[in-house]
């Protein structure tokens, strides 16, 4: 049990007194990491050097810190660890392509339907964009949540699911995905909603009690709706005449707004094996792309539209044979964003189907899965040319 844990191994009785010492040599070789160069791999000889400027050690203390820095990806705390999963889960939630409906849309099987019995010959709510080009992740009132065709990845295009206007119907539920909320009595957040009396669509059920909704305006964020007896948001009526109308007037702005987005031209780039989404509309509208900003004191996020990248510069990564490869303009975008909040420390991406954690300050990424490290750089394109 202890070889299988993250980072254990088998402690022999006799070092049972050095093992003691473990905890205090974790705190000396974070303190040797943050002087040293950004690297993936560390020779011991480099690492002695550092420890050496900062205090003597026996030589059993040594072997333990060059062991700690040797397999440091493994060392990671409980706190860190559900942040990593949180994270990661969070992927499936963003809106990427424009050209797809917006989170919370609610939808019904389309007419290339071939997935048998999955929508309980319901409707669903389309939850995020795919990390595939052409696929979108939609979550059935039954509460499968599965992705689907919609567009065109390169290979096909085709159509699972497509929009309509049935609402959710929460039968048993307080509040389920796809409900139709707005401001409530312990609201504190500002304009997040785009203004009082707008109404958003729950997207997502952290917990029975901490909900996401998706307002008109594109901004994204968790409220409470029953934690500790506050309620961030109420549930409207969808068959309320007034909520119809307010829905009505939100969805004509909304597309009065992308008759004004000028971007023609739909860049979808696919990576080698044709499923990853890696680029997206050059002129993408601000309305589908959100950016999280830094955590308040009460430990809330939310969101805010993203504005367009540096045209003369881009963010690049380091792959194993050292090519510099560009990321995509939605991950540059999440860099800028948080280099800009200064808060901001980490960055989660996708490239390849496989997340990483992007530090902004050692100006590296790790794998969440492999714990593979890569360097990362901000490139001048006119160097290039």
């Amino acid at each position: 049990m202890v070889m299988e844990s993250k980072g254990g191994k088998l402690i022999p009785f006799k070092e049972a007194r050095q093992f003691g010492r473990y905890a205090l040599n974790i705190v000396l070789a974070s303190k040797v990491l943050e002087r040293m160069p950004i690297e993936d791999q560390f020779s011991k000889d480099l690492i002695k050097s550092e420890v050496s400027r900062t205090q003597k050690l026996q030589e059993q203390d040594l072997e333990d810190v060059c062991e700690i820095i040797g397999n440091r990806h493994a060392y990671c705390s409980s706190s860190k660890l559900l942040e990593d999963k949180e994270a990661e889960e969070e992927i499936e939630f963003l809106e990427r392509d424009p050209n797809m409906p917006n989170v919370g849309t609610r939808v019904r099987r389309g007419p290339d339907w071939k997935w048998k019995n999955q929508d309980g010959q319901g409707a669903g709510t389309v939850v995020g964009h795919g990390t595939r080009a052409g696929w979108i992740n939609v979550e059935w009132d039954t509460g499968l949540m599965l992705p689907y065709r919609y567009g065109c990845n390169g290979l096909f295009n085709a159509y699972d699911i497509e929009p309509c206007e049935e609402p959710r119907i929460r039968q048993n539920h307080t509040i389920a995905v796809g409900c139709l909320v707005q401001r409530g009595p312990d609201w504190k957040w500002g304009d997040q909603d785009g203004g009082d009396g707008n109404i958003g669509t729950v997207y997502r059920l952290k917990t029975p009690t901490e909900i996401y909704v998706r307002w008109p305006n594109g901004n994204k964020s968790n409220y409470r709706y029953g934690y500790k007896h506050c309620y961030d948001v109420k549930l409207c009526d969808p068959f309320d005449p007034c909520v119809k109308d307010t829905i009505r007037r939100q969805g004509e702005a909304s597309s009065l707004k992308s008759a004004h987005i000028s971007s023609p031209k739909v860049g979808i780039v696919l990576d080698t094996s044709g499923n990853s989404l890696h680029d997206l509309t050059s002129g993408q509208s601000s309305l589908y792309s959100c950016k999280r900003l830094s955590r308040t004191k009460k430990g809330k996020y939310y969101f805010k539209n993203s504005t367009g990248n540096s045209k003369n510069k881009t963010w690049q990564w380091r792959a194993l044979d050292n090519s510099w490869h560009d990321f995509s303009k939605s991950d540059n975008q999440a860099i800028e964003n948080g280099l800009a909040q200064g808060t901001v420390t980490t960055v989660l991406v996708n490239i390849r189907d496989q997340s990483y954690r992007v530090n902004l300050k050692k100006k590296i990424m790790v794998n969440t899965k492999s714990k593979s490290v890569s360097d990362i750089r901000l490139q001048d394109k006119r160097h290039d040319q």
